[in-house]
């Protein structure tokens, strides 16, 4: 049995020690057999880039705005986990078509089956995956943001480091099955992005269900409603076999305003994102910065 971890992880060890007991030998086994069928949604994006959002909105889309969960992954299963959390990859949803989360890269994810990949600012990624950790698995009190960055997050998390992650799905960016969206387009103009979401998916709601699913996707909406989007159900599955009390759970919607991300991005912590910006995106295919990256995929044909 895991060490019990009764405030969480202590030092960024612990932290990787206690996460290497998130999902089992089993659980990754059974995921790698997943075979989607050509009609299914697949939900793709580094953790803490809008994947919990895009799971509401297809969702929404799917079902006319049908709330009947008590857990999001509970209807749109994550497929790495789904064996550990009892969740079935095999048979029908509550709506159709099916739809899927994933946190594989480019390279691991299915390619036959429709394919929605959100991706997000990493500096804004590393403030959410250090948000959603703090009071679950980490002690924020004894892991401060900027070694939670310097020490963990760049140098890979369970799936990887954010950069890789991100080529691996930008080589796929002409896939006439992949349709990606930035999490800034989705908070600047949410009716228009899920406008689109639902063209590319060839879902036509009426326009009342349309509207209702634009509004149950809003912030104001997911926030009064955030103990469907907060993964207890991961939590309770799976604290225990962390080391971690049944009372320690992660909260996903967060009520912060404008600037929280930058009141975390010490000087220190910005440059060294920056530079390894530089390093694995700048080199390698010429983009300075997040923006002017953003700024690209948003204004080419493959990304509408």
């Amino acid at each position: 049995m895991s060490k019990v971890h009764e405030h969480g992880a202590q030092t960024i060890a612990d932290l990787r020690s206690i996460l290497s007991h998130l999902n089992s030998a089993e659980g990754i086994e059974a995921s790698r057999r997943f075979q989607p069928r050509p009609d299914d949604i697949i939900i793709a994006s580094y953790p803490k880039s809008g994947t919990t959002w895009m799971q509401q909105i297809v969702h929404g889309l799917r079902t006319g705005g049908n709330m009947d969960f008590s857990d999001i992954t509970e209807v749109v299963p994550w497929i790495e986990m789904a064996h550990v959390l009892d969740l079935d990859l095999t048979g029908l949803q509550v709506a159709s078509p099916r739809a899927f989360k994933t946190h594989w890269t480019g390279d691991e994810a299915p390619r036959d089956a429709r394919t929605l990949f959100v991706y997000r600012d990493p500096k804004s990624v590393a403030v959410s995956y250090y948000r959603f950790y703090a009071g679950w698995i980490l002690d924020p009190d004894a892991i401060p943001f900027s070694q939670f960055v310097s020490e963990y997050f760049v140098h890979g998390t369970l799936r990887g480091t954010y950069w890789t992650h991100l080529k691996s799905w930008l080589a796929r960016r002409q896939d006439r099955n992949v349709l990606c969206l930035s999490y800034e387009a989705l908070k600047a103009n949410l009716a228009r992005e899920v406008r689109r979401i639902a063209a590319f998916l060839n879902l036509a709601p009426p326009p009342a269900s349309l509207d209702l699913a634009i509004h149950q996707a809003s912030r104001d909406f997911m926030i009064r409603h955030s103990d469907k989007f907060d993964e207890h159900l991961v939590a309770g599955k799976r604290n225990a076999a962390m080391g971690l009390p049944a009372s320690r759970r992660p909260r996903k919607i967060h009520a912060a305003g404008p600037g929280a991300t930058q009141s975390l991005l010490e000087p220190g912590v910005e440059s060294l994102l920056n530079d390894i910006w530089v390093q694995d995106i700048e080199r390698f295919l010429g983009y300075p910065d997040y923006d002017s990256l953003r700024r690209d995929l948003e204004s080419s044909r493959a990304f509408g």
